[in-house]
This record gives structure tokens, sequence and C-alpha cells, in this order.
């Protein structure tokens, strides 16, 4: 994810859950706690009606509730302070659903249109992708003209 894109390190998203009929829906709005624990943690910027996660680390997240824990997912202790990371970093988001068969979670994040502008649209274009983890296969839009592709998921 390019962490250069994002509010001090801090980015939003939401789930989009799919029946098995075709039908879905967006996640109901969130009202997250303005700080997150974990031994990163951390406080939000601002206030959303969306989750808020991290940049460059594992951020933990409850589907329709405002808990969250952001760690360091590395070894070890992870440094006492932890400055905003940038350019590309791998970046986790665990989203704890539960579901009945037939069942798709996805997840879309970015930074919110009134906040956008302060970024250059090719930051955000690397930033706004979209993503899903299902069962076998994800598809990741990796840019605004790239193409879909399938990719294998191990869970």
């Amino acid at each position: 994810m390019d962490c250069s894109a994002t509010e001090s390190g801090w980015f939003e998203l939401k789930a989009y859950v799919t029946e098995s009929s075709g039908a879905g829906a967006w996640e109901r709005d969130v009202t997250q706690a303005s700080s997150c624990s974990g031994d990163i943690g951390g406080q939000r910027p601002y206030a959303t009606s969306n989750h808020v996660a991290k940049c460059g680390f594992v951020n933990v997240l409850v589907f329709e509730h405002g808990a969250c824990t952001i760690d360091h997912g590395g070894v070890g202790t992870p440094p006492p302070t932890t400055p905003p990371p940038t350019a590309f970093q791998r970046t986790v988001v665990f989203i704890k659903f539960v579901s009945v068969v037939g069942q798709q979670v996805f997840i879309r994040g970015g930074i919110d249109h009134q906040r956008r502008s302060r970024k250059s649209s090719a930051s955000v274009i690397a930033l706004l992708m979209q993503c899903c983890l299902c069962s076998d296969y994800c598809n990741c839009v990796k840019s605004a003209t790239a193409k879909i592709s399938l990719l294998p998921v191990a869970l």
C-alpha cells in the first residue's frame, strides 16, 4: 500500500458483504474508538463513519463495531516511537465477521473524498486498491486502468 497517499499514515475502509443469491450490502456506519489498542495503537487523525486503519501495520477490526487494534506484526519488541510510514509498505487488515455459508466479505479502503484533494491523483489511485478476500480467489485492481486479475489465496 502507498503510505505516502494516506493521512499521516491512516486510511479508511469499509466491508461489503454478499449473499449466495448475489445480493450485497455495505457495512453500517461505524463509530470507531478515537484511540486503537495494540503495541503500535494510536489516535485516529479525524472522525469518520468508517473504520480507520494504519498503513504499514497489522490492523484488527470488528465488523460494524468500533474496536481496533494495531500491532507491528513483526518479531521482537516494536520501536518506542513509530513515525508514519512512507512509500509502499506491507499492510494487513483483519475484520472479524461471523458469516454463514454463501457469504463473502470484501474490503474497500482509501481516503475520504474531502481529504483526497490534499493528495496527488497518482498517489490516491495507488492507495485506492480494491481487494477481496474469500475462500479461494482474490480480485485486485492495482490502478484505475489495470485489468482485473484472479490471484490464488491460501488461507
